[in-house]
């Protein structure tokens, strides 16, 4: 789970983790235990108050967040599923998903474009339709790296 939240949105980490352990909604991507460490399949969400938290990446044996690019996509492909599933026809706000620390495996790095790209393209391969807006929320520098007027084309 990612520090932040956890520093910033939950006041009782004992209650925390009970409540997603005890998270078993009706979906296809359930909880498996490895090693007393429960373990999600990416792109599993659980929702926790107005958050929907997401499996995104695995961690290695120094706890860091790593993936690959298959991974990725199919982890956006799940997520795209599981948001159906629970967004109740809310507007969703999502981060660039894979602009911040995470580490791409097989792939040097990827560009906040590609991962925009990627992002739009699964939503579309997925089929999945929402009734409300979807916001994706960049930051001013990773808005100012998009240069969407040059790669309209290939965004659609």
């Amino acid at each position: 789970m990612n520090g932040k939240f956890i520093l910033n949105y939950v006041k009782n980490i004992e209650e925390f983790n009970s409540f997603i352990q005890n998270e078993n909604e009706a979906t296809d991507l359930k909880r498996k235990i490895l090693k007393d460490k429960s373990v999600y399949p990416l792109g599993r969400i659980i929702k926790y108050n107005d958050f929907l938290l997401l499996a995104f990446t695995h961690f290695d044996k120094n706890n860091i967040a790593h993936i690959s690019k298959i991974e990725y996509e199919k982890c956006l492909l799940n997520m795209w599923k599981e948001l159906r599933r629970t967004y109740a026809g809310e507007k969703i706000f999502l981060p660039l998903i894979g602009s911040g620390i995470t580490k791409f495996d097989d792939v040097p790095e990827k560009s906040n474009l590609d991962l925009l790209k990627c992002v739009l393209c699964t939503l579309k391969a997925s089929g999945e339709q929402f009734t409300e807006t979807i916001t994706i929320l960049v930051t001013n520098e990773i808005w100012e790296d998009l240069n969407l007027f040059d790669n309209s084309e290939s965004v659609k």
